[in-house]
């Protein structure tokens, strides 16, 4: 099947709305105790996912991060031209699996069927902020303009009933409970799938869908990531 043209799968960006995020900014907190208290008193357990957004720039989702990672997932192909030619978007199959792991540094807005919203961001190690119906829907990101619509590329979430939200942490040697991680998860099949929120790189946000506990990253057939893809955001010289 051929690959259907970029051009005609661009996303249209959205109209967004200027927000004071001081206050919310201020709660940012590493407390492990008042992280799960909040969690607990927002009840999402029961709740029906109805739609994601990302409010930040995804910084491993422009074309040049995207071809490392396609090129760090083919590594065996041979001849290198191969390689090389598989790699670069353009040639990219539809139905080639790309990785859900993004990379961030502004909140993402869960829906709920209820009318509800949970709003999340690390902004940086350990430290997070959880709030629920605190920001517009349509809020624009603090630093860098959106390129990719959650919407659309965590689509498959939507309708899924959250069964556990929770954190994923440990306990360091002076006993003090760290915080690795929050989760939403619902039941997938036999098993469970989750959307995963951690900190990596000192001030960015991971988010991640996995399956089996976090232990492995759901993949997508590359063609939600082309349709993802906000206008303005792809090869200058690809563009229509």
């Amino acid at each position: 099947m051929p690959n259907t043209p970029i051009f005609e799968l661009f996303s249209k960006d959205e109209e967004r709305i200027e927000f004071d995020y001081t206050e919310w900014d201020s709660k940012t907190t590493n407390d492990a105790a008042l992280l799960r208290k909040k969690l607990e008193d927002m009840k999402l357990v029961g709740k029906t996912i109805s739609d994601i957004r990302f409010t930040s720039h995804v910084y491993n989702m422009c074309s040049e991060d995207i071809e490392n990672t396609l090129w760090s997932m083919t590594e065996g192909y041979h001849p290198e031209e191969l390689r090389d030619y598989v790699t670069t978007i353009e040639n990219v199959d539809d139905y080639f699996p790309f990785p859900l792991s993004l990379e961030m540094d502004d909140p993402v807005i869960i829906k709920f069927m209820d009318g509800s919203q949970f709003e999340i961001l690390t902004p940086m190690e350990e430290y997070f902020i959880v709030t629920m119906d605190e920001l517009p829907w349509n809020v624009k990101g603090k630093i860098n303009r959106e390129n990719i619509n959650g919407s659309v590329l965590f689509d498959f979430c939507k309708g899924k009933i959250i069964t556990s939200a929770g954190l994923d942490s440990h306990t360091d040697e002076r006993g003090k409970e760290i915080v690795n991680g929050i989760y939403l998860e619902w039941k997938e099949g036999i098993g469970r799938n989750c959307i995963y929120f951690t900190s990596e790189s000192h001030n960015y946000m991971w988010v991640s869908v996995m399956k089996s506990f976090w232990k492995q990253v759901i993949n997508v057939p590359f063609i939600k990531v082309k349709q993802s893809m906000y206008e303005g955001f792809y090869r200058e010289d690809f563009l229509p």
